[in-house]
This record gives C-alpha cells, sequence and structure tokens, in this order.
C-alpha cells in the first residue's frame, strides 16, 4: 500500500481477512482493503467493502473513516441523503479529521440540497 501497488494490497487485504475472519487482523485487512481498492481507482468495488465493514464492524473504531471515505463516494454520485446518514454518523468521530470531513460533507449536503428545493 505504501509503494502505491494497491491492487496487490487490496488482495493481500482480502486474503488476510478470509484466512481469521473474526480476529482484530480481520478488522484492519478489511479497511486496508477498502482503502486501497479506493486509491487504485476501483470506487465500486470499494463502495462494496465499505457497505460490508459498516455492517460487519459496528463497533469498529475506524467506523467513522468509512463512513467520511464512503459519504464522500456518495457525494461524488449524487447520493445526498446518503452521504447525509454516514456524514451524520462520523460527525462525533474521535479524531478531529474525521469530525471536521464529516461536517464539511454536512454542509455541502445542505447546501445542495438548499439549492433543490422549490
Amino acid at each position: 500500500l505504501r509503494a502505491s501497488h494497491y491492487a496487490r494490497a487490496a488482495e493481500s487485504m482480502q486474503r488476510a481477512a478470509q484466512v481469521a475472519p473474526t480476529s482484530s487482523l480481520a478488522v484492519d485487512a478489511r479497511y486496508w482493503e477498502a482503502v486501497a481498492l479506493a486509491r487504485h481507482g476501483q470506487t465500486g468495488k470499494a463502495r462494496t467493502a465499505m457497505e460490508a465493514f459498516l455492517r460487519r464492524h459496528p463497533g469498529s473504531p475506524r467506523l467513522g473513516e468509512v463512513s467520511t471515505m464512503l459519504g464522500w463516494m456518495l457525494v461524488e454520485s449524487q447520493e445526498w441523503s446518503g452521504a447525509e446518514r454516514l456524514f451524520r454518523s462520523a460527525e462525533n468521530d474521535r479524531a478531529p479529521s474525521v469530525r471536521d470531513s464529516a461536517r464539511k460533507g454536512l454542509e455541502l449536503v445542505a447546501r445542495v440540497q438548499a439549492r433543490t428545493k422549490p
């Protein structure tokens, strides 16, 4: 991943999660798999991996990070209500950078929704 070999990184992370699917290593591997897919430009696969991560690991400390990453993907595809839901779930995250990203996402969604109201 650090060497920008995103496809290989995603495959490696997927294998790691399969080896020990209920371990804490699997949680991290699934997170990094989603990140690698996103960085590789495989938006559809990254989105699927992030959605699965949110379903599988609702108590993960990385929940806010994944929510904001996925929220921004939904912004790109103009899925405003889904993006808003994800940003709201991350707006009180423990990490300042995640909270900031979520709040910026919420501000953008609010501006777009205000423009589209009759």
